[in-house]
This record gives C-alpha cells, structure tokens and sequence, in this order.
C-alpha cells in the first residue's frame, strides 16, 4: 500500500509538472506572438504614414496579409481575421486616420438646401440643384473627370486596330475589341465551329455546339433529327422539312 501511495504521489507531482510546464510554454507563446503582432502594427503605422490618397488605401491589403499569414500557421480564420483587424486598427488610430461618414462621401447626393451645388448662388424658384445649365455640366464634368481620362485612353488604344473578319476600322470601342460588329462577331465564332456531318441527311453543317447539354450535336436540324428517332423505333421516316440555309451553310 505504502508503494501505491507513492506511486500515486509522483504521478500527480509529473500531472502538476506537466500542467506548469504547459501554462510557461502558452505564456511564453502569447508573449511571442503580442511580440510578432507589435512589430508588424509599427511596420504598418510607418508605410499608412506615407500611404496616398490617405491611411484607408492600405486598410484591405493589411488586413488580407495579416490573415494569411497566421492562417498559413495554423489559425482559425475567424480568429486570424479577429487579429488582423485589431492589427490595422491599432495602426489607423495612431497615425490619426478618421474614417468618412457616408455623406462624405457622396458630394453629388448630399446637396445644401437652397443653393446651387456648383457655385453656391440662391437657386431660382423652379430649379432644385443647379442655377443654370452651365452649372449643371460644369458639376458633372468634375465629377466624370475620371471616367473621361479612361474614355480618352479607350480611343487611344483603338487607334489603327482592324476588325479580324472584315478587315475595316473597328473605331470607337473597348481596347480589347477584335470586331468591329456584332455580325462580324458571331461571324467568327460560327466559322471556329467544326464541320460535322449531319446523322440522317448526310449533309455538312456548323452549330453552336452549347445547345446540347453533353456530346457533340448530330444533326443540322430538328426535322432530320426527329426522323432519325422515327426510324429508330420502326415507325418509318417522317416527312423531312427543307432545313434552313443558315443551319446546313459550311
């Protein structure tokens, strides 16, 4: 008895050992990792001081950072994310960043009552917004001055570019455009479709291969296909219709 007593002794001093042993070790973690985190909130307060337009332009980028690389060791993602964002937050209040409220940012939506929203004038009785017409386009071009840079490069980039199956100017479009038309578009895309032999007629044809679920289509139309399943059960060929240009056209 007296030896069960001690081995029951020592088994609960190696518990305890055991249990302290793991307590120093997570407290020597969560000092490495408040450590970790303290060292990369000061890296980000450095590069949000310097970040343009304002300290909310690196926001997204940190957070997604910070999130991978603790769910890359082995966190949860909610809480990698819980993290990462007290991170950021951490660094946006010590550089003194003031997040917007909506009506800041909405110029065009948020007007003052009673003043033309361009030069401040009193707004005539039968006008809610803008004084005259000058005003208005005048409001509106400040406004798209972005989209208007981005319209000018588009034109830029379509200077000299040529449609692939006509061959003629494809003009004023997007700077990826390859075709000048929608004609020309489709044109294209029903000369890339293989030539088949249609099941029943024996007759080449071309056809948007995505109207059939699985496989490749058999027949050029629906008439012939029709009588193909007739003379698969016996009951004889139907009356096959003249099937249109555009189905049987190579």
């Amino acid at each position: 008895m007296a030896r069960s007593a001690g081995l029951a002794g020592t088994e609960e001093t190696d518990a305890r050992s055991a249990a302290e042993e793991e307590l120093r070790l997570k407290a020597v973690r969560l000092q490495d990792l408040e450590a970790t985190a303290r060292q990369q909130a000061l890296a980000l307060i450095a590069m949000m001081r310097q970040a343009e337009p304002t300290a909310f332009a690196l926001e997204a980028g940190a957070v997604y950072v910070l999130r991978a690389q603790r769910c890359l060791s082995g966190w949860q993602w909610r809480a990698a994310q819980f993290e990462a964002r007290a991170i950021v937050r951490i660094a946006l209040t010590h550089v003194g960043a003031v997040r917007p409220s909506w009506q800041d940012g909405q110029p065009v939506l948020v007007r003052a009552v009673g003043v033309c929203s361009n030069c401040g004038e009193p707004l005539p009785d039968d006008r809610l917004f803008y004084c005259s017409r000058d005003c208005q386009q005048a409001e509106w071009t400040r406004v798209n001055v972005g989209y208007k840079r981005q319209d000018a490069d588009r034109r830029a980039a379509c200077v000299g570019k040529t449609c692939r199956v006509c061959s003629s100017d494809i003009g004023d479009r997007r700077s990826n455009a390859r075709y000048c038309s929608t004609e020309c578009r489709n044109r294209a895309f029903d000369e890339a479709q293989p030539v088949r032999t249609c099941l029943w007629c024996r007759k080449p044809f071309r056809r948007y291969q995505a109207r059939r679920t699985t496989g490749a289509p058999r027949f050029c139309c629906h008439s012939c296909q029709m009588s193909w399943r007739h003379a698969q059960r016996g009951e004889g060929p139907r009356p096959v219709k003249a099937a249109s240009a555009e189905a049987r056209d190579v």
